[in-house]
């Protein structure tokens, strides 16, 4: 991931409602990718057994280390879509996700168990993802995520709420697996179908 990538969220109410979002217990387990400076894996913390936060950059992994060093927090540096997932134990993710690798790690996700997910994605990569049955905007990505989750936005997010400003607005997302409505036999080839 680029380090251009890197947009810290700073706006305390955007980041108050997005642990609000994921409605957090102290027996939850969350994934954070992403985790940048580890501004959003401090509130994770306070409220959870542990947070397993995924971070690209070695700078920012080095400082997330040294950040919570004695904390429920295990750091992995690493490329999030490269790391196997199942080596982890969570049962929540929460995070402001790199907008470069939305579509591929959203997809990467929902192979693994997991009861909900609450993302940070840029505003129209969102509204395509939650688009209904019908509308202008539903296609291959809403087609291929809402067949395994429901989703909803949450939550438009302007540019303003980030350091460096993104350029473009952003949309929290709850993300909650459920069975599909119709039976695919080979979810792969579906999802090189769409």
């Amino acid at each position: 991931m680029a380090l251009s990538d890197q947009h810290i969220l700073i706006d305390d109410l955007v980041l108050h409602n997005i642990v609000e979002y994921a409605d957090l217990h102290h027996r939850d387990v969350v994934l954070e990718i992403g985790a940048g400076t580890g501004v959003l894996t401090e509130e994770l913390r306070k409220r959870v057994r542990a947070v397993i936060a995924i971070e690209s950059d070695a700078a920012f992994a080095e400082l997330l280390n040294r950040r919570f060093e004695n904390a429920n927090v295990d750091v992995i540096h690493g490329d999030a879509l490269k790391i196997k997932f199942a080596e982890f134990k969570f049962n929540k993710i929460v995070s402001n996700l790199p907008y470069s690798i939305s579509s591929e790690i959203t997809f990467k996700l929902l192979k693994y168990p997991f009861e909900m997910a609450v993302l940070m994605y840029q505003y129209e990569f969102a509204r395509r993802m939650t688009a209904p049955h019908g509308s202008k905007e539903y296609g291959r990505l809403s087609i291929g995520v809402q067949y395994r989750a429901l989703v909803e936005l949450l939550e438009i997010v302007p540019p303003e709420a980030f350091s460096p400003e993104p350029g473009v607005r952003s949309a929290i997302v709850r993300v909650t697996p459920r069975a599909p409505e119709y039976e695919v036999l080979d979810y792969d080839f579906f999802s090189k179908f769409l």
